[in-house]
């Protein structure tokens, strides 16, 4: 097939920016608030960590010596997205899922160009701004680019999807999976998998199980970046909602689980608070040594990942590591 080519236009003729309502319950800041902070243990899903403030600081956690997985995701792009693009069959749109800064996704956009001419990106991020201050360094380095983003939650997002007669390289990098429990992982693959046509392809970055020492130094790094990112989310609720949450009154909290092999993210009073939510006109009370639950990083064995993909409706075609083993990349396809 001849690669398709457009002439290059201007940057903001190149982007289609769409916020896109939110679409399901529990899905705004103030319901989780309410559900997660009125339950007994008390939960803050890791979603709202990335306003703007908290997006900075997780950029900021992926350049940390402590924190292995960018690094080692990175190291299998460069090495294999020549091979990755030319898994799906004929020129492709490249949509993904938690873009971030798109750093690790200029190596499959090189490939894509190189290979094909042109690409239609499609990024879906819930940090509005920060998507497209993503978008225009994006096009500013790339005239044969052009990007439809979506300022969205996953499934809002992935709803929203513009129709394309090309196939689709859907991307859901950066162990960001391992943000769900296997149920929930398994059931989101599931709707993905229901958004997508025989010749798409989901490629699927984890951080795989490993020493524990190892992965318990990514989340609890020496100069405290990471604490910073997980107060942000009960800075964000007073931003936000008007709370008056003592971020000094809590602290980081970030144990390996060994028997579930995962790492999970708490901020834990230090002393007995009472915090009010104006917004939601809602006082709720904190024991000393109670903790809020904020993110789970589940790590994955290729068995567990598998499993995973398979009740999601997905069996895995390829998968790529680093040189250390510590991460996996996998290319996966569809299946009835």
């Amino acid at each position: 097939m001849v690669p398709l080519t457009r002439a290059p236009g201007r940057e903001s003729d190149r982007l289609r920016f769409v916020e896109v309502p939110r679409g399901h319950p529990g899905a705004t800041l103030a319901e989780a608030v309410r559900t997660g902070l009125g339950s007994s243990p008390k939960t803050l899903p890791s979603l709202f960590f990335y306003d703007d403030e908290g997006s900075a600081l997780f950029d900021l956690i992926t350049q940390l010596p402590e924190y292995t997985p960018t690094r080692c995701e990175l190291e299998i792009l460069q090495a294999s997205a020549n091979e990755i693009v030319r898994s799906v069959h004929g020129p492709c749109e490249i949509v993904e899922f938690g873009s971030g800064s798109g750093v690790k996704t200029r190596t499959l956009i090189e490939a894509a160009l190189g290979r094909q001419g042109s690409l239609q990106y499609v990024p879906i991020d819930v940090s509005g701004d920060y998507l497209r201050a993503s978008a225009a360094a994006l096009l500013a380095d790339y005239p044969e680019l052009e990007v439809t983003a979506l300022a969205a939650e996953y499934r809002d997002g992935l709803a929203a999807l513009p129709p394309t007669d090309r196939p689709r390289l859907v991307t859901f990098m950066g162990s960001n999976l391992g943000n769900m429990e296997f149920c929930e992982a398994a059931q989101f693959l599931g709707d993905v998998r229901a958004a997508m046509g025989p010749h798409d392809r989901l490629l699927l970055g984890v951080d795989l199980v490993k020493d524990t020492d190892t992965v318990w130094a990514a989340y609890n790094d020496r100069a405290g970046v990471t604490e910073r990112f997980n107060k942000n989310v009960l800075a964000r609720v007073n931003r936000e909602l008007g709370a008056d949450f003592d971020l000094e009154a809590f602290g980081h909290w970030a144990p390996y689980v060994p028997g579930k092999d995962r790492i999970e993210m708490h901020l834990v009073a230090r002393r007995e608070a009472v915090v009010r939510v104006e917004a939601l006109g809602e006082t709720y009370r904190f024991e000393a040594g109670e903790s809020v639950r904020t993110e789970i990083s589940q790590k994955y064995t290729l068995e567990s990942l598998q499993a995973t993909c398979l009740v999601g409706g997905f069996g895995i075609e390829r998968v790529w590591h680093d040189r250390q083993g510590w991460f996996a990349v996998a290319l996966c396809r569809p299946v009835a």
